[in-house]
């Protein structure tokens, strides 16, 4: 008898746990309020950046993913299917992290000017006016993501390769040293 209530006390507690958002392995009631500390982490890594000692002449444009996209291809989620509320925490989450790289592009001030779109086919877009396009491509697999850099001159690409760390400040200097990095390779 006892190992029927002590189930029926977990089941309990299973059926009534709240939904929490979790961001930084800190656990949030609302999505807004993960989202503030989302926003809060991205502003020190931002405030962090210094201004290139080499600013090119050049132009960029970083093309992210759109929401659909994102919600699509952006996440992997174990157990129950996420709600429209948990998939669109999700994927204003993932977009405060890749928009904060243009942020830190801006201040980092690499390129004389840095233009921002979203695209469901990131890797297919024109540059436009820019000298360069920078998009981050979803794969399959997590591993395969990851940041790529297209000269308008050459139409050449090259994957922009960068430590991840501790995916705050000093993954920010490295990925913005890859992009260097790859501009001297596109060139």
């Amino acid at each position: 008898m006892k190992k029927y209530c002590l189930l029926g006390v977990v089941l309990t507690l299973i059926a009534c746990q709240t939904t929490s958002y979790t961001f930084n392995g800190v656990s949030y009631s609302t999505p807004a309020a993960a989202i503030a500390a989302s926003d809060s982490f991205n502003d020190q890594i931002v405030a962090a950046m210094t201004e290139s000692k080499t600013p090119l002449s050049s132009s960029l444009k970083v093309v992210l993913p759109s929401p659909s996209l994102t919600k699509a291809k952006g996440f992997i989620t174990s157990g129950p299917t996420p709600g429209e509320t948990q998939l669109s925490y999700l994927e204003q989450i993932v977009y405060s992290g890749q928009h904060v790289v243009v942020e830190a592009l801006r201040k980092h001030n690499l390129f004389k000017s840095v233009n921002e779109a979203r695209s469901d086919t990131p890797h297919l877009s024109s540059t436009d006016n820019e000298d360069y396009l920078l998009w981050f491509q979803y794969n399959e697999t997590d591993s395969a993501a990851g940041w790529y850099l297209k000269s308008a001159k050459t139409g050449n690409s090259v994957p922009v390769l960068f430590d991840n760390m501790d995916g705050g400040t000093d993954a920010m200097k490295s990925l913005i040293e890859g992009i260097e990095i790859a501009v001297k390779k596109l060139n």
